[in-house]
């Protein structure tokens, strides 16, 4: 009954949002803990997180074989990155990360492009930075510099704009001091 009455009087409800993994969606609120940050704080080489973020764009990447990667963006510099496989219930998730930028930078001639992901600049098994030594974990067990790994993502904001992302990524990571 209440929606022949919205339709009469021209209101329509707003679509449900798409859900992803823990349920979330553009606009959603989430809050993580940051109690294990806060007792490393002096070993981090970024700056803290913060605790509550509002979900300002979303993304999906499949990477075939019932695996996909859910990217979940700020209106800051982070995004939470949830890996799945099977499907997006709370058993299929396989890792989440919350990604903090450190830089970044424009790059708008070719030759640099090339340049910056080439396997010597972008795929060494392990990497220096902040006077710390990090491993290669895409590929870990093949030996030498290696090509980085491709991955189109579908991205979507709050406007309702989407586009896609071509990225040529390589993950590192190491231990924590603490």
């Amino acid at each position: 009954m209440m929606q022949f009455f919205q339709r009469l009087l021209g209101k329509t409800s707003a679509p449900a949002p798409i859900r992803g993994p823990l349920g979330l969606h553009l606009n959603a609120g989430f809050t993580l803990d940051t109690l294990a940050f806060r007792l490393l704080e002096s070993s981090l080489l970024v700056e803290l997180p913060g605790e509550k973020y509002t979900v300002a764009a979303a993304s999906r990447i499949d990477l075939g074989g019932g695996s996909q990667i859910f990217r979940y963006y700020t209106s800051g510099d982070e995004f939470l990155q949830i890996n799945t496989t099977g499907g997006t219930d709370v058993d299929d998730i396989d890792d989440i990360k919350l990604f903090v930028y450190e830089e970044s930078f424009g790059i708008n001639e070719e030759r640099h492009w090339r340049s910056a992901i080439a396997p010597a600049a972008i795929g060494p098994m392990t990497l220096n930075w902040q006077e710390r030594r990090w491993q290669r974990f895409f590929n870990h067990e093949e030996p030498g510099n290696i090509e980085p790994v491709y991955m189109l993502e579908k991205v979507e904001n709050q406007q309702a704009e989407k586009w896609d992302v071509h990225n040529f990524t390589m993950g590192f990571q190491r231990q924590g001091d603490g």
